[in-house]
């Protein structure tokens, strides 16, 4: 009895600490990205419990699946001397695009701050593309 429970117990700790794959250092958190966005950060010594987590968060679905009423979009800069003119914050601009005519209105307005945006050197896109 004592045998099978102590050989039980050494074949955990050996699928524990000698499990393939690299496993990040306990002391760092730990970044998960997924394609194309953020997904979660993990703070230290919660390394281990990153599938487990990610299981809980699969069955709560995503953020996104619900009805988008408004499409996020973003600024890329296509000028270089636009960061050298003290305007460094303009990776952080978001705005939204869309209302309750949003097919009509989104190429309105994208059409117009695409011209307003082109005199800095900001191209405006949609995030979906």
């Amino acid at each position: 009895m004592i045998e099978t429970a102590t050989l039980i117990t050494l074949c955990l700790l050996f699928l524990i600490f000698f499990r393939p794959g690299k496993m990040p250092p306990l002391e760092k958190v730990l970044v998960i990205d997924r394609p194309g966005h953020y997904h979660l950060t993990l703070a230290p010594q919660l390394n281990l419990a990153q599938p487990f987590i990610e299981a809980v968060i699969a069955q709560f679905g995503t953020p996104n699946e619900g009805e988008r009423d408004s499409a996020p979009g973003y600024f890329e800069v296509r000028d270089p001397q636009v960061k050298a003119h003290g305007r460094d914050r303009y990776l952080l601009a978001r705005f939204p695009i869309g209302d309750e005519q949003s097919l009509a209105a989104d190429e309105k307005l994208r059409g117009a701050l695409c011209q307003a945006a082109k005199k800095c050197g900001i191209q405006v896109r949609p995030l979906d593309k």
